[in-house]
């Protein structure tokens, strides 16, 4: 049975036996009171850290995530495309790369990690022509260990990983991609690192909960949770 307390530890309640309605209920109930309830709370911190901004004279514009705005005006002429790619684009891509391979079976993480490299140089890399040669060779070389990975290595050798680090890793993993959002702004003054953390902080509880959906319902769970929590942000933005 589920625990009756909403907590990470929940993410490693992970498994994939046949669920019935009434399981499936619980599990979404328990994820979403952990993701409204940290969402608040947030809310409320964030209102006090932007008055305390405020109040030293910080530039609020410093805090803005620029590299949205950036993809936004750059596509300003089609707003229904980045309004589909932020929608549904986006959030597959992300969920292929950090919650797919988290069941651990070899087929799922040969998928996840090009798309993972892929998802990295779009964050890192401006795209120049050497950063596209770059990323062509790279991406040829990781879908080569891929198809080996999946060839040479069975399935024991993932379900041993899973036994004796899954937690872990899928702890690694999901606290990588909340703080990957860094790169979402344009961080001048090192001093203000300790904001810029904080903002990434609704990233961090959105990837928890999308953690505890894949692990427990499946890969679709996760991706439709995510396209919500970006249709409420294009909403709020």
């Amino acid at each position: 049975m589920l625990s009756s307390s909403t907590s990470f530890e929940g993410l490693l309640y992970w498994n994939f036996y046949k669920k019935d309605i009434n399981c499936k209920r619980i599990i979404l109930i328990k994820g979403l009171k952990f993701y409204i309830f940290n969402w608040f709370i947030l809310g409320i911190c964030s209102a006090i850290l932007l008055k305390i901004m405020r109040d030293i004279g910080a530039d609020e514009s410093m805090f803005k995530p620029v590299l949205l705005n950036r993809y936004i005006l750059s596509c300003h002429s089609n707003a229904h495309i980045v309004f589909l790619m932020i929608l549904f684009v986006f959030p597959l891509v992300e969920e292929l790369a950090f919650r797919l391979g988290l069941s651990f079976k070899k087929v799922h993480v040969m998928i996840s990690l090009p798309v993972f490299q892929l998802y990295l140089f779009m964050i890192f890399f401006q795209y120049s022509d050497t950063s596209v040669a770059a990323l062509k060779y790279s991406c040829i070389a990781v879908c080569a260990a891929s198809i080996v990975l999946l060839k040479f290595v069975p399935q024991f050798s993932f379900n041993l990983l899973k036994a004796k680090g899954g937690g872990f890793i899928i702890c690694v993993v999901t606290f990588f991609f909340g703080f990957i959002h860094l790169s979402n702004y344009l961080i001048i003054n090192i001093n203000y690192l300790p904001v810029y953390l904080f903002l990434c902080l609704p990233q961090l509880v959105m990837g928890m909960t999308a953690v505890y959906f894949r692990l427990n319902l499946g890969f679709f769970y996760s991706w439709i949770f995510h396209v919500l929590v970006n249709l409420i942000a294009i909403v709020l933005y």
